[in-house]
């Protein structure tokens, strides 16, 4: 038993020193912060990169290039956007700025359905004239606000001898009118059926005979009871 106590005394004494390391290593005052998490606090308020994330996240909802639009390194962006995605004070921002945007563009189904239908309306004629003295756009300042935004694109090009190219197109007209034709549920009307054999005509003819005749007995016996 006596050749135990010195080795149990030497364990001891390596578990109490082993634990004061732990607690000197733990109290050591920590140096400064040197990599990619420089200036990200748990505080309330966000920093400018994490208000940056917030912004690029609302404009594309992916936090790696979210990450890299706000300053970090391609190395560590996937990482750091998981990581500003689970903070509460990001999740709030980024909820209000979609909130804020959802309010900035909203519009109501009337709305939408109006414009839709307009450009399905748009008559070429009210954007131009053309002849036999050429073509001339209307003025800008002569369109309606309807009008106007029924223009797709307007382009001007000059070559090297100097003549003037111009473009015109107006938004597709078709398929708008898809879209109003599946908002009506139009698509969904029933068809009339055009396939018609001959043996069906032969057979509508005979009801339409029989039918004739019918008639025709009904008025010889009123005629016959008349007298």
């Amino acid at each position: 038993m006596t050749d135990l106590v010195p080795g149990c005394r030497l364990e001891a004494m390596a578990r109490r020193k082993k634990r004061a390391c732990k607690t000197k290593a733990a109290m050591r005052p920590r140096g400064p912060v040197t990599s990619e998490m420089e200036g990200e606090t748990e505080d309330e308020e966000l920093n400018e990169r994490a208000l940056r994330f917030c912004d690029a996240y609302v404009i594309d909802p992916n936090a790696t290039k979210a990450a890299k639009v706000a300053g970090f390194s391609a190395k560590t962006a996937a990482q750091q956007g998981c990581r500003l995605l689970k903070k509460v004070q990001v999740q709030d921002r980024i909820r209000r700025l979609i909130r804020e945007r959802r309010e900035r563009t909203k519009m109501e189904g009337d709305e939408v359905l109006l414009g839709v239908a307009n450009i399905a309306r748009a008559d070429i004629l009210n954007y131009m004239t053309f002849g036999p003295g050429g073509l001339v756009l209307r003025q800008s300042s002569e369109l309606t606000e309807m009008q106007a935004r029924c223009i797709r694109e307007v382009t001007e090009t000059c070559d090297t001898a100097g003549n003037r190219k111009l473009g015109f197109k107006l938004h597709d007209s078709l398929k708008a009118y898809d879209m109003l034709m599946k908002h009506h549920k139009l698509y969904d009307e029933p068809q009339v059926n055009v396939n018609i054999s001959w043996a069906d005509i032969m057979s509508g003819a005979k009801d339409v005979e029989a039918h004739a005749a019918s008639e025709a007995d009904d008025e010889q016996e009123d005629g016959d009871g008349g007298e």
